[in-house]
Formats: structure tokens, sequence, C-alpha cells
């Protein structure tokens, strides 16, 4: 599989970098000089850059720019403490990382993710360059294989997940890199099993009671938060030559956002 094709290109590179990236990825002509350019930083394990859809046509693909927008904020809001994930698509690393730490774990999915909170145990920074694109081709082109895709993820992430939050509980390592590691649990997982579990319990409770205002107010409180999030996030990269998605756009994902997170989690409920 994957993780194995990538274990192998490490071990047989020569180089002291290394760049990772997906085999349906166009990178930006000056990404990589980009990414380069922070490692020589001893501290600095690994540079992300930003992963967005290739530009097609249809409102589907313009839904999922909104939500690759998410991802690009959380990686600049993680940027701020030098505890990004780095994604498969694109993502520079100093070799001697590797060589530490060991390599990509074959065994499970998500292994980006779980590679870099290995780092980050391991008392590394990460962070992210926010200009360093790569357009990903591999954008599904109906809304049931988006489900299966995102599903996917979820499975892999919800096994890394288990892992990560028995190291948090039962390894020795530092309290700020125990709390960079709990950050990304949180925002990928934690957050998300609140954000429907409050959904329902107030659904439920609505229909029993008939009174729907805690159920409207929890909704719109998600939803409240979603627009402030990607208005924060048009107004900070207004200048950055990103492409920002569409104020429809916003409005249409955050409306499918609780079904689309619901359908998401039922798949991958083992892990609930």
């Amino acid at each position: 599989g994957k993780p194995s094709a990538l274990n192998k290109g490490i071990k047989e590179a020569s180089g002291e970098l290394i760049i990772l990236t997906d085999i349906d990825n166009r990178w930006a002509q000056d990404s990589l000089k980009k990414l380069i350019g922070y490692l020589g930083n001893s501290e600095l394990a690994g540079v992300s850059g930003q992963v967005l859809p290739l530009n097609k046509k249809g409102f589907l693909n313009n839904c999922q720019l909104a939500e690759y927008f998410t991802f690009y904020i959380d990686r600049l809001a993680s940027s701020l403490w030098r505890g990004v994930t780095i994604p498969g698509a694109i993502g520079a690393f100093r070799r001697e990382v590797f060589e530490e730490i060991g390599y990509f774990k074959t065994n499970i999915e998500g292994e980006d993710f779980d590679n870099s909170l290995n780092i980050l145990e391991k008392g590394y920074r990460t962070i992210c360059e926010a200009s360093a694109l790569v357009y990903t081709q591999g954008i599904p082109d109906s809304f049931m294989n988006l489900i299966k895709q995102r599903a996917r993820w979820y499975m892999g992430i919800g096994g890394v997940f288990n892992r990560h939050f028995k190291n948090i509980i039962f390894k020795r390592f530092g309290l700020k890199d125990k709390l960079r590691v709990f950050w990304h649990l949180f925002n990928l997982q934690i957050y998300h099993y609140i954000v429907i579990s409050g959904v329902l319990w107030f659904l439920i409770y609505s229909i029993i009671s008939k009174n729907w205002l805690l159920f409207l107010i929890w909704e719109g409180l998600i939803s409240l938060n979603l627009l402030l999030y990607f208005m924060f996030g048009r107004i900070m990269l207004k200048n950055k030559n990103i492409p920002l998605p569409k104020l429809g756009d916003i409005l249409f994902f955050i409306a499918i956002y609780f079904y689309f997170l619901l359908i998401c989690l039922w798949k991958t409920r083992k892990f609930l």
C-alpha cells in the first residue's frame, strides 16, 4: 500500500530533505521553494502547504473548496504554536526525523495524521506555509462518492485517535507536546462528536417536549460559529492570492454540514 511505498522511497532517497505528495496532485510553481526554506531550523521537523481542489466547474466542487478552506484555517491556527498536521498531499521533512521517530506505519489508515502526531510527541515542531499550494485532482464527482471518501478519512482518523489518546495518558513526554497532540485530536474528532451528539440530543428532546427552541439555538450557534470561521478566514487571506469560496457556497456547506457529518460519523461508529 501507500505507506509501504513511502517508506521505501524515504529509505532509498539520498538527500537531506524528503518531499511527499500524492500522484493526483499538481503543485503551484514556487511551492517547493517556499517549503524547504524553513527547514534550516533544527526545531522544525516538517512544513505543510495547503491543499485545494483543482478548479473544476460545478456546485459540488465549490462546496468542497469551502470545506478545504476550513482545513486551511485550521493549519494556520495550529501553525501559531507550531503543531500542524502535515497532509500527504504536500509536505517537506528533514530526513533525520524519520530516522529518529520511525517510518510510516503500514497497518493503519491516516498515516499522514499519525506521522504528524508522532513528530509532535517527540518534541519537534511543524508549521504551515500559507502560500505554498497544491491542487488535487482527486475530487469526488458526486455527493455519495464524497461521503465515501470522507468516511474513509474518518475511519483513519478514528484509529489514529485511539492510539494517540492513549499516548497522552500513558506515555511520558512534555506537557506542551501533549497539549499540541490533544488540540489535533479535539479538533479533528472530539469536536465533531460533540456537535452531532448535541444535535441528536436536542432533536430527541424537542420531539418529546414539543419545544424546538433549544434545538434551534444549538444549530444556530454551530452555524454562526462556522460562518464566523469562514468570514475570519476570508479577511485573513484576502491578499494571499488564495482562491476563496463564495458566500453562497459557504452557506450551502453550513446547511449540509450536520447531515454530512452525521453520515460520516455513523459509517465510522465503531470508534464512538
